[in-house]
């Protein structure tokens, strides 16, 4: 889409100014060219041809312009106002375009499928009629086991069918000739045969229609293609209303940094001729309004097949490449919450990465998301679900590209995932820079705020990371700082264990720091309640373990 208000076009007749402009007017241009040219570079926006992300630079730098312009602000308010009201309705009418386009895709469906459905009936009934022949002569060699069991006088041979009649018995479809004999395995089949008949029974009642529906389809589809050549009438008019505005905007803007010498009537003019002059315009936005042009061959098809190319991807397993189709799908038909869905209400799948959030990266990453912005609840499940992967990298990326729709939930959710993961940000922040400067700034107050962690957290923590060092050398520092400091943090520590305080005695103690080991313990057994304390002592040739038991 071509940028709103100030135009490249427009911006290079702005190169040079007359040697009376303001100080204020040159720093003006130079800061707009400079953001101009960073912003685009750093979005990776084409030098050429319609794009959304130049459009919404140029439309921020048009704003600024005028806010800068005193003398014509007015004006140019209200050709920006008339600007805007114009690309609105283009976008109104593309969007009502798909709407139809929808529509008329699934109608044009409709007769193959009723189609379909009746040749299934077809063949469901003669089935039926097999079902119940096959049944009707089980039933009567059923009867006649029942009657050659009941009748003992007679011999077995005179109990037993014709052989001519034997010769012709055939076994049941989904049967064993011991299970084709068998009451039990024969009543059991035929309670599925009558469950197989309800169900059909139900769907000929609920998936078929009248053909007089027919008849109402086409009637229907007459009345959008008549709406759909009104539309396509506006929508050449509001063409070529929004080039004659171009133009006369594109020259009010030139005339606003060509030093002003003559008037702006005589300014523009020219450009008033020839948008007058205008009276049909082929296409503006290629992408914009070609793409749904109703002529095309044998697009519903082609999006037909699209659509059933992802199912086939999905029924498969393929979740990474079903996500890059709807990615990539035209005219964002798949990007919507029931596809989202599809892909959430998958719970087993291969690898690390759910299926959810490959739909998420691939959406939101692709292109077609600019023209097909997901609503707040989409943007809401993919920033969920992101946060739950601890993949803060892809919402950044989203908020910076606009790729959400904000609201109130979807901050909070972000603000509370904030706040809920600061420990782990701290102790990343260690894992990085394991000083006893910093963690000494971590575990003491500041300007009245609580410490993100305490002592003994953090030198479990290092203890345990391969920074036993650190650790240790920052215990040391507090049992040198003074007598009862050690005992002091231990006491005052609200999140570290008496327990997780034992290891770390115990750690001390396999490292050599006895006196480190042993203030601890000390502390610990003077508790109220008492605690049982286990030292192991490395003198001790059989590496007896000392166990003192305080009950107070």
């Amino acid at each position: 889409m071509a940028s709103e208000g100030l135009s490249p076009a427009a911006l290079d007749k702005c190169q040079t100014f007359p040697s009376s402009r303001s100080l204020a007017d040159r720093n003006l241009l130079c800061r707009i060219r400079a953001h101009l040219k960073t912003e685009t570079e750093e979005l990776g926006c084409p030098e050429q041809g319609p794009d959304e992300q130049r459009y919404i630079i140029y439309k921020d730098v048009f704003d600024k312009v005028i806010d800068n312009a005193t003398a014509y602000k007015n004006i140019l308010t209200s050709i920006k106002k008339e600007y805007e009201e114009t690309i609105n309705i283009l976008h109104k009418g593309r969007e009502d375009s798909l709407f139809l386009q929808r529509k008329l895709k699934s109608m044009a469906s409709e007769p193959m499928t009723l189609m379909a459905y009746k040749k299934r009936a077809s063949q469901l009934q003669n089935k039926l009629e097999l079902i119940k022949q096959n049944t009707a002569g089980l039933e009567a060699q059923l009867q006649a086991v029942k009657n050659s069991r009941n009748v003992k006088c007679e011999p077995a041979e005179e109990t037993l069918p014709p052989q001519d009649e034997v010769s012709h018995i055939k076994s049941i479809p989904g049967l064993t000739l011991k299970e084709s004999i068998n009451v039990d395995d024969l009543c059991k089949h035929l309670r599925k045969l009558e469950k197989k008949l309800n169900d059909l029974r139900f769907a000929k009642e609920t998936k078929y229609v009248p053909v007089e529906i027919k008849t109402e389809l086409i009637q229907d589809i007459n009345r959008q293609m008549q709406q759909w050549d009104e539309l396509v009438m506006l929508n050449k008019e509001l063409k070529l209303r929004y080039k004659r505005l171009k133009l006369v905007a594109d020259a009010v803007a030139a005339w606003g940094h060509s030093g002003k010498k003559v008037s702006l009537t005589k300014f523009i003019l020219p450009s008033l001729t020839e948008a007058n002059s205008l009276e049909e315009v082929d296409s503006l936005w290629p992408e914009l309004f070609d793409d749904n042009d109703p002529g095309k061959i044998n697009e519903s098809a082609y999006l037909l097949e699209y659509v059933e190319r992802f199912h086939k991807l999905f029924n498969d397993k393929q979740y990474k490449a079903a996500a890059m189709h709807v990615a990539n799908c035209p005219r964002g038909i798949l990007n919507n919450l029931e596809v989202m869905e599809r892909f959430k209400a998958v719970t087993e799948y291969e690898g690390n990465i759910s299926p959810l959030l490959q739909f998420f990266e691939a959406v939101m990453g692709s292109l077609s998301i600019i023209k097909h912005s997901p609503n707040a609840k989409m943007s809401l499940e993919g920033v969920e679900c992101a946060l739950k992967h601890n993949r803060l990298d892809l919402i950044i990326n989203w908020i910076k590209q606009q790729r959400l729709t904000y609201s109130e939930t979807l901050g909070d959710v972000i603000y509370n995932y904030g706040d809920t993961k600061l420990r782990n940000d701290y102790l990343f922040l260690l894992s990085k820079c394991p000083s006893t400067e910093l963690i000494q700034c971590l575990t003491h107050e500041w300007n009245g705020n609580p410490a993100v962690f305490s002592t003994g957290i953090a030198v479990l923590w290092l203890i345990s990371n391969d920074h036993k060092e650190v650790g240790f050398h920052l215990l040391k520092e507090v049992y040198d700082s003074g007598q009862g400091a050690l005992e002091q943090i231990i006491l005052n520590d609200t999140h570290c264990t008496l327990e997780d305080w034992q290891d770390i005695a115990d750690a001390c103690n396999i490292q050599n720091y006895n006196a480190l080991a042993d203030s601890i313990f000390t502390v610990l057994t003077s508790q109220e309640g008492g605690t049982v304390i286990t030292i192991t002592t490395d003198d001790d040739n059989d590496g007896a373990r000392l166990t003192e038991h305080v009950l107070l």
